[in-house]
This record gives structure tokens, sequence and C-alpha cells, in this order.
């Protein structure tokens, strides 16, 4: 060649020389935090999530039996009120609890 050096610097900061000790220094920090985040944040986001999977999604038997008691408890109460209402509500509980597999007609 012509004896000159091509300069090679960042696009985003032209201050920064990709050739000097500086960039050199930092390039291993660089490319292991492209590894790290996304892993790290991944990793993260699975633990919180595993840890409460109880609370974001309960089983099928502890939801099916919190709807029938919250059915019996509300037949109870309607039942104390109206016996008119009261026979729907026998009526209403028995076809919530056999759609929840706990009880069968």
């Amino acid at each position: 060649g012509t004896g000159r050096e091509e300069a090679k610097i960042m696009a985003i900061d032209l201050t920064i020389s990709c050739r000097s000790n500086r960039y050199k220094r930092w390039l291993p920090y660089v490319v292991l935090m492209i590894v790290v985040w996304p892993v790290g944040v991944t990793l993260t986001v699975s633990i919180i999530l595993l840890a409460n999977r109880h609370k974001l999604n309960p089983s099928l038997e502890e939801t099916r039996l919190s709807d029938a008691t919250e059915t019996a408890e509300t037949f109870v109460e309607e039942k104390q009120e109206d016996p008119v209402q009261a026979t729907v509500a026998e009526t209403e509980r028995d076809a919530a609890l056999e759609e929840s597999g706990m009880f069968a007609l």
C-alpha cells in the first residue's frame, strides 16, 4: 500500500478507535454480556414464574372444590331468605356441582 493505515472507528462514537487498548480491554466483557443478558433475564423470569406457578394457575381440583364450596355457601344464604328462591338456588347448586364433577344427580 501507500503506507497509510486505515482508521477503524466506531460509527456511533467517532472518538473511539477500534484499535485502541481501551476498546480491546472492554471487548471480552461486552461479548460476555451479550451472552449473559438474555440467559440471565430468561432464567430470572423463569424462576419467578416457577415459584409462583400455583398462584398463577391453581390446580383443577382446587378450583372445583373452591367453586363447589362457594356455590354451597350461596345456597345456604339464599335458602334462609326465601323458600321459592331456595328451590331455584338448590337447582342451580346441583347443576354447578354436577358440572364441576363433584356431585352427580
